[in-house]
Protein backbone atom coordinates (compact mmCIF):
# COMPACT_ATOMS: atom_id res chain seq x y z
CA UNK A 1 0.00 0.00 0.00
CA UNK A 2 1.55 3.30 -1.11
CA UNK A 3 1.95 6.03 1.44
CA UNK A 4 0.44 9.41 0.74
CA UNK A 5 2.96 12.23 0.57
CA UNK A 6 2.94 14.69 3.46
CA UNK A 7 3.32 18.46 3.22
CA UNK A 8 4.40 20.67 6.11
CA UNK A 9 3.60 24.33 5.46
CA UNK A 10 5.43 27.18 7.20
CA UNK A 11 3.51 29.05 9.90
CA UNK A 12 1.88 32.00 8.16
CA UNK A 13 1.26 33.80 11.45
CA UNK A 14 5.01 34.03 12.08
CA UNK A 15 5.57 35.69 8.71
CA UNK A 16 2.57 37.99 9.23
CA UNK A 17 4.02 39.01 12.59
CA UNK A 18 7.36 39.73 10.88
CA UNK A 19 5.52 41.93 8.37
CA UNK A 20 3.68 43.89 11.07
CA UNK A 21 6.87 44.36 13.12
CA UNK A 22 8.77 45.54 10.05
CA UNK A 23 6.03 48.02 9.19
CA UNK A 24 6.23 49.38 12.73
CA UNK A 25 9.95 50.08 12.23
CA UNK A 26 9.21 51.69 8.86
CA UNK A 27 6.71 53.95 10.63
CA UNK A 28 9.39 54.75 13.21
CA UNK A 29 11.78 55.67 10.40
CA UNK A 30 9.18 57.94 8.82
CA UNK A 31 8.50 59.56 12.21
CA UNK A 32 12.24 60.08 12.74
CA UNK A 33 12.64 61.45 9.20
CA UNK A 34 10.14 64.17 10.02
CA UNK A 35 12.36 65.25 12.94
CA UNK A 36 15.78 64.57 11.37
CA UNK A 37 16.27 67.77 9.38
CA UNK A 38 18.83 69.09 11.89
CA UNK A 39 21.01 65.98 12.16
CA UNK A 40 22.58 64.21 9.15
CA UNK A 41 23.06 61.02 11.22
CA UNK A 42 19.36 60.89 12.11
CA UNK A 43 18.46 61.56 8.47
CA UNK A 44 20.65 58.69 7.23
CA UNK A 45 19.47 56.41 10.05
CA UNK A 46 15.82 57.08 9.34
CA UNK A 47 16.25 56.32 5.62
CA UNK A 48 18.23 53.20 6.54
CA UNK A 49 15.36 51.99 8.73
CA UNK A 50 12.78 52.78 6.06
CA UNK A 51 14.67 50.93 3.32
CA UNK A 52 15.82 47.92 5.37
CA UNK A 53 12.59 47.29 7.25
CA UNK A 54 10.56 48.10 4.14
CA UNK A 55 12.40 45.27 2.38
CA UNK A 56 11.75 43.02 5.41
CA UNK A 57 8.03 43.90 5.25
CA UNK A 58 7.89 42.98 1.56
CA UNK A 59 9.66 39.67 2.25
CA UNK A 60 7.35 38.94 5.19
CA UNK A 61 4.27 39.67 3.08
CA UNK A 62 5.55 37.37 0.30
CA UNK A 63 6.25 34.60 2.82
CA UNK A 64 2.80 35.06 4.36
CA UNK A 65 1.27 34.73 0.90
CA UNK A 66 3.45 31.75 -0.12
CA UNK A 67 5.10 30.16 2.92
CA UNK A 68 7.92 27.64 2.52
CA UNK A 69 6.97 23.97 2.45
CA UNK A 70 8.53 20.62 3.26
CA UNK A 71 7.20 17.87 1.04
CA UNK A 72 7.82 14.33 2.26
CA UNK A 73 7.51 12.01 -0.74
CA UNK A 74 8.18 8.32 -1.17
CA UNK A 75 11.75 8.90 -2.38
CA UNK A 76 12.81 12.34 -1.13
CA UNK A 77 12.47 15.25 1.25
CA UNK A 78 11.75 18.30 -0.93
CA UNK A 79 12.36 21.77 0.51
CA UNK A 80 10.25 24.35 -1.34
CA UNK A 81 11.34 27.87 -0.31
CA UNK A 82 9.29 31.00 -0.94
CA UNK A 83 11.96 32.22 -3.36
CA UNK A 84 14.21 29.98 -5.40
CA UNK A 85 14.08 26.46 -6.69
CA UNK A 86 13.02 23.42 -4.67
CA UNK A 87 15.86 21.30 -3.26
CA UNK A 88 15.53 17.50 -3.19
CA UNK A 89 17.26 15.38 -0.57
CA UNK A 90 16.83 11.68 -1.34
CA UNK A 91 16.00 9.55 1.70
CA UNK A 92 18.81 7.18 0.67
CA UNK A 93 21.29 10.08 0.90
CA UNK A 94 20.21 11.16 4.41
CA UNK A 95 21.92 9.49 7.36
CA UNK A 96 20.05 11.28 10.14
CA UNK A 97 18.31 14.46 11.27
CA UNK A 98 19.70 16.43 14.16
CA UNK A 99 18.98 19.65 15.99
CA UNK A 100 21.47 22.50 15.80
CA UNK A 101 21.58 25.40 18.17
CA UNK A 102 23.42 28.72 17.98
CA UNK A 103 22.78 30.77 21.09
CA UNK A 104 18.98 30.84 21.33
CA UNK A 105 18.25 29.89 17.70
CA UNK A 106 17.46 26.27 16.94
CA UNK A 107 16.79 24.40 13.75
CA UNK A 108 16.83 21.01 12.08
CA UNK A 109 19.91 19.91 10.19
CA UNK A 110 20.58 16.75 8.27
CA UNK A 111 23.68 14.70 7.82
CA UNK A 112 24.33 12.81 4.60
CA UNK A 113 25.45 9.22 4.33
CA UNK A 114 29.24 9.18 3.96
CA UNK A 115 30.20 9.40 0.30
CA UNK A 116 26.67 9.99 -1.03
CA UNK A 117 26.91 13.77 -1.28
CA UNK A 118 29.56 16.42 -1.01
CA UNK A 119 30.24 17.49 2.59
CA UNK A 120 29.46 21.07 3.60
CA UNK A 121 32.98 22.40 4.17
CA UNK A 122 31.78 25.79 5.51
CA UNK A 123 29.56 24.20 8.16
CA UNK A 124 32.35 21.82 9.19
CA UNK A 125 34.83 24.71 9.44
CA UNK A 126 32.43 26.52 11.78
CA UNK A 127 32.13 23.42 13.95
CA UNK A 128 28.63 22.38 12.91
CA UNK A 129 27.88 18.69 12.77
CA UNK A 130 25.46 18.72 9.84
CA UNK A 131 25.64 18.94 6.06
CA UNK A 132 22.46 20.89 5.32
CA UNK A 133 19.99 22.89 7.35
CA UNK A 134 16.26 23.19 6.85
CA UNK A 135 14.60 26.60 7.02
CA UNK A 136 13.00 27.67 10.29
CA UNK A 137 9.47 28.96 10.89
CA UNK A 138 7.44 25.74 10.98
CA UNK A 139 4.16 25.38 12.89
CA UNK A 140 5.69 22.79 15.23
CA UNK A 141 8.65 22.81 17.56
CA UNK A 142 12.12 21.99 16.31
CA UNK A 143 12.12 18.75 18.33
CA UNK A 144 8.74 17.70 16.91
CA UNK A 145 9.85 18.43 13.34
CA UNK A 146 13.07 16.42 13.74
CA UNK A 147 11.11 13.53 15.27
CA UNK A 148 8.53 13.61 12.46
CA UNK A 149 11.20 13.59 9.76
CA UNK A 150 13.13 10.80 11.48
CA UNK A 151 9.95 8.71 11.83
CA UNK A 152 8.99 9.27 8.18
CA UNK A 153 12.50 8.30 7.05
CA UNK A 154 12.37 5.14 9.18
CA UNK A 155 9.02 4.16 7.62
CA UNK A 156 10.49 4.75 4.14
CA UNK A 157 13.48 2.52 4.98
CA UNK A 158 11.15 -0.24 6.22
CA UNK A 159 8.99 -0.10 3.08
Amino acid sequence: MGEVEQVIVGARWKYALMTVGSLAFVAGGVWLLDRAYESPKAFIGSWGAIVFFGFCAVMGAAMTWKPPRLRLTADALVVEPTFGRPRRHLWADIDCFLIWQVRRSRGVGLRYVEGRRKRNVAAAALGFDYDASLPTGWPMSTDALAARLTEFKARRAAA
